[in-house]
């Protein structure tokens, strides 16, 4: 999921393509989001003023919620096997 495959990087989470991932599986009876944004400098975290790439870090862990908010639609990207 980076921009040289389609997707929109941006400096403004509202103008990029995001994720979104679902905190209550992890910490139940919690209803929050994690929320990543793609900017020029890779995958951030929304509101993490150190601005760290999250590219590297294990994102879709397996039986968690979570949903890609793109800015245009992406019919023909899938999520790669591991």
């Amino acid at each position: 999921m980076t921009a040289t495959n389609g997707f929109v990087a941006a400096t403004e989470a509202a103008s990029a393509d995001r994720v979104r991932l679902f905190n209550g599986d992890s910490a139940p009876g919690t209803s929050s989001y994690t929320n990543c944004f793609l900017s020029a400098a890779g995958w951030l975290k929304e509101g993490d003023a150190s601005a760290v790439d999250q590219s590297a870090s294990v994102v879709f862990e397996p039986f968690r919620a979570a949903f890609i908010v793109t800015t245009s639609a992406r019919p023909n990207w899938v999520i790669q096997q591991p």
